[in-house]
């Protein structure tokens, strides 16, 4: 439930917010946040619980990390959330190579995720995408799980 109230509530901020002049554009961002959103959704339920959980973590030590050390930024979210990838790698019963390389593929879809968040913050010129949670909207604060969801459940299917 929690993937399609991110999914569906991101959608609904984006369209809201992007300012761009063409309606074309701000449909087809929305088509592809709702598509993250479905992906997200399938990530829910194919996967057990504590791999979700472990994404999960890692995601979220990757964006918080970064949000309380913003003068260290990249370094100190994938510092983070590598750490956070280890020391859990229990819960989803993966060995040290499999939780640095699960680790990687997170780190570069929550990047991904907040680099393109950025760039259609700029393009819209808006600081955030909502204002249902403190500081900010639901995407701000889960675009990295809406981009690593689809790549974990790709992951962690081989």
């Amino acid at each position: 439930m929690l993937s399609l109230a991110i999914g569906g509530t991101g959608a609904f901020e984006l369209y809201g917010s992007l300012r761009s002049p063409a309606p074309a554009f701000r449909t087809l961002v929305c088509i592809v946040y709702v598509l993250l959103g479905i992906t997200t959704i399938c990530f829910a339920i194919v996967l057990p619980p504590a791999s979700i959980a472990y994404v999960f973590l890692a995601v979220i030590a990757f964006d918080a990390s970064r949000r309380f050390a913003p003068r260290l930024g990249l370094v100190v979210g994938v510092l983070a959330a590598l750490a956070v990838a280890v020391l859990a790698r229990s819960l989803a019963m993966l060995s040290l190579m499999a939780a640095i390389e699960t680790w990687a593929w997170i780190a570069a879809a929550a990047l991904a995720a907040d680099l393109s968040a950025s760039w259609l913050k700029r393009k819209s010129g808006i600081d955030r995408f909502g204002r249902w949670l403190p500081q900010g909207g639901v995407l701000d604060r889960f675009d990295g799980l809406l981009f690593a969801a689809p790549i974990a459940l790709l992951v962690f299917s081989h």
